[in-house]
């Protein structure tokens, strides 16, 4: 009848071809590292921080698995979605969202997500409205400097002069 160990008791003794199996496979992939424990030693993945025995079938497992494929394939990272950026931002309370701001929703980090959401009808019809206000804007604010430029003065001045208040305040007085 075998026992089960109890508390912490003496680790388990790993046998070098073992060792040496996961370490080809950790210079394999650089974001994982071998880390010693007074358990043992460890596997800690540098992406995701998920720690796992020093197991060739673990690591094997781990390497398969999707948070780690997101985590290579480069999910969550800020440089893939700058393409999108002045109405998909970072979201403010999760980091791990977007958040755009035409249509005020939260959207995961997901390539596949973010490109269904910018091909979407609500997304275009709102981008034009909102292309169409800009470029409004732009004229609005050419025709102010145009009319500005006409009068000889500069925007950064305003079309009436100091002196020219005072001498209006002066006629009124005088005139009462």
């Amino acid at each position: 009848m075998k026992t089960k160990r109890k508390g912490k008791g003496t680790p388990p003794v790993k046998s070098k071809s073992r060792r040496t199996d996961v370490t080809s496979i950790l210079k394999e992939h650089p974001s994982l590292s071998l880390v010693s424990t007074e358990y043992g030693e460890k596997v800690k993945c540098s992406l995701t921080g998920h720690e796992m025995k020093c197991s060739l079938e673990a690591v094997k497992n781990y390497i398969d698995s999707k948070s780690y494929k997101r985590a290579t394939e480069g999910w969550y990272k800020d440089e893939a979605f700058k393409e999108y950026e002045p109405f998909i931002v970072q979201n403010k309370k999760n980091e791990k969202k977007l958040f755009c701001t035409l249509t005020r929703i939260s959207l995961n980090k997901i390539p596949e997500e973010v490109k269904n959401h910018v091909s979407g009808k609500k997304y275009k019809r709102l981008l034009k409205e909102a292309t169409a206000k800009q470029s409004e804007k732009k004229e609005k604010s050419d025709q102010a400097s145009v009319k500005y430029k006409s009068t000889g003065k500069s925007k950064a001045k305003s079309a009436f002069s100091i002196q020219a208040l005072e001498d209006d305040l002066g006629n009124e007085i005088h005139s009462e």
